[in-house]
């Protein structure tokens, strides 16, 4: 059993519905496999999140039928417009976003679902200019993308948009936190997404997020954003950019050949003395020194 079809087995086994056989096959690799067991630690604790987050009493505002009804009537018209594939993913997570829906009784998924608790964990943290130096958004690798998080703060609104700028998830954070939030590319070929704040305004992260297929272009001419999508598609791995608003859009040439990711990226960045680092858990980040 791979990583991917041991994640689709995540629902059945957290509710005891699984085969046996299964069961027994999933609990042998989850015993042998760091990142299943990381990812399968997340799905529990989006779990309990959701489970206590139904037990939660909720007055709605008085405008919640209008603002849901323009974001829905947005949504409809941007897939008419755009027919893009969603930055969720098609297994456990839209299961869960079905399900926060209905136990909510609003659309969450664009209104945005806060939950909180302790971050665990090594994960890579990174700065979004402009913010305190305690403010860092954490990220690890997981299937065709990474988990988000950022630390408990008041009046910090997170917006995750593609490059066309359709937003995909505004969060607002009270007081909580922004834990684990999946960001899953189910599209063939690789997305990139920019996430930023507003109060204060920054300039955007950028996350390219590798597709279902490996790309197999080795070389190429663009800006740092197109980089970082040619890194993630041939690599098969998350890449994180984060550069000043200025530097995203410098001009570099690559050249992958036969060099892993890392040095393909460090290569590629020479001139612009970028760092380049890669993580643990698998996210390659490109900042500035």
């Amino acid at each position: 059993m791979n990583l991917g079809k041991a994640k689709d087995h995540f629902s059945e086994y957290y509710e005891g519905t699984l085969d046996r056989g299964l069961k027994q096959t999933f609990e042998t690799r989850f015993k042998e496999d760091a990142q299943l067991q990381a990812e399968y630690r997340a799905f529990e604790r989006t779990m309990a999140d959701l489970e206590a987050f139904g037990r939660i009493e909720v007055e709605p505002p008085t405008d919640l039928h209008e603002k849901i009804s323009a974001r829905l009537d947005r949504a409809l018209w941007e897939q008419k417009q755009t027919q893009k594939s969603s930055i969720f993913s098609a297994g456990w997570l839209r299961a869960l976003v079905v399900g926060s829906v209905a136990v909510a009784g609003i659309a969450v998924v664009f209104l945005g679902l806060n939950v909180s608790h302790n971050l665990g964990g090594t994960q890579n943290a990174g700065f979004i200019g402009g913010v305190g130096q305690t403010e860092r958004f954490t990220y690890q690798s997981t299937n065709r993308g990474i988990l988000l998080s950022y630390p408990p703060v008041n009046n910090r609104t997170i917006v995750i948009r593609g490059v066309d700028g359709n937003e995909f998830g505004r969060y607002d954070l009270n007081g909580q936190a922004m834990t684990n939030k999946p960001l899953i590319n189910e599209a063939d070929v690789p997305q990139l997404l920019s996430v930023s704040l507003e109060n204060p305004n920054t300039d955007p992260m950028f996350v390219a997020l590798p597709g279902k297929t490996k790309q197999s272009a080795t070389s190429g001419k663009g800006s740092l954003k197109e980089l970082a999508l040619a890194l993630s598609g041939y690599y098969q791995q998350p890449v994180v950019l984060e550069v000043s608003a200025a530097n995203s859009d410098k001009t570099v040439s690559w050249s992958f050949g036969t060099s892993d990711l890392f040095h393909s990226a460090q290569d590629s960045v020479q001139d612009l003395r970028l760092q380049v680092e890669l993580t643990k858990l698998g996210v390659l980040k490109i900042s500035n020194n």
